[in-house]
C-alpha cells in the first residue's frame, strides 16, 4: 500500500472500483444518463428493500426454524 493511505480514502477507491465493475458487466455506461440513474436508483431501493426485510424477518424464521427442528428430534 501507498504510505499516508487513509483508510477512508481505501474505502472510497474500493467503493468506486466496485462501481466501475458493476458498469463495465452491466453496460450501464451505454446507458443515457437519466436511464442510468434511473436503473441504479431502482437497483439500490431493491437491495436495501432485501436488507431490511432480511433484518427484520429471517431471526423469526430461524428462531422458529430451530424450535420446530428441536421439537421433531426430541431435543
Amino acid at each position: 500500500m501507498i504510505p499516508g493511505f487513509g483508510l477512508m480514502k481505501r474505502a472510497w477507491m474500493f467503493i468506486r472500483w466496485c462501481y466501475f465493475q458493476f458498469a463495465i458487466h452491466t453496460c450501464v455506461s451505454m446507458l443515457e444518463p437519466v436511464e442510468e440513474r434511473v436503473l441504479i436508483s431502482l437497483l439500490v431501493a431493491m437491495v436495501l428493500m432485501v436488507s431490511y426485510v432480511t433484518i427484520t424477518y429471517l431471526p423469526g424464521h430461524l428462531i422458529m426454524l430451530f424450535s420446530f427442528t428441536r421439537y421433531i428430534l426430541g431435543v
